[in-house]
């Protein structure tokens, strides 16, 4: 069972990612090693809010995580900053580039980039990965995970 919170929190930018994640196969969702980051404005406004899942799969060894930093712009709206899409093989697996199926990520140092065999751990950039991972969403991760736990093989590849 996914914690109520964790749901409406990923409800509001991704609604259906919960159903969506339940229907690659069976499995449990744990909580995220991090906790939920709510960070307020002078004003008690919220202004910029972190969260994260993971899913571990009871019919293979495989687990995913999704974590998402969103800051609130001027104009109100919410702006993803942040991402870690992990699909690796254990629950220990999810902290770690180092130990991934494939993972995809977006960070200040960084910016866009991927990790993936045989290059792992280090950060392949987004521009030399097929196919596109520059600003992917859960649901496009999620078709990955799919792709993967059907044929085992990774649906990223460095380009040639």
């Amino acid at each position: 069972m996914i914690d109520p919170e964790i749901r409406a929190l990923f409800e509001v930018p991704y609604g259906g990612l919960i159903e969506a994640i339940e229907s690659l196969g069976p499995g449990e969702f744990k909580p995220d090693s991090e906790p939920i980051r709510k960070i307020k404005n002078g004003k008690g406004q919220l202004c910029d809010v972190a969260f994260g899942l993971r899913y571990v799969f009871t019919d293979k060894q495989m687990l995913l995580r999704i974590r998402c930093s969103f800051r609130r712009e001027a104009d109100g709206s919410w702006k993803r900053y942040h991402y870690a899409h992990h699909c690796g093989p254990s629950l220990e697996s999810a902290d770690s580039y180092k130990d991934t199926y494939f993972r995809i990520d977006l960070d200040a140092a960084n910016g866009y980039h991927v990790h993936l065999p045989p290059f792992r751990p280090r950060h392949v950039p987004a521009a030399e990965v097929e196919p596109d991972t520059v600003d992917v969403d859960p649901f496009r991760f999620l078709g990955w995970v799919r792709d993967y736990r059907r044929i085992d093989i990774c649906p990223l590849r460095k380009r040639s």
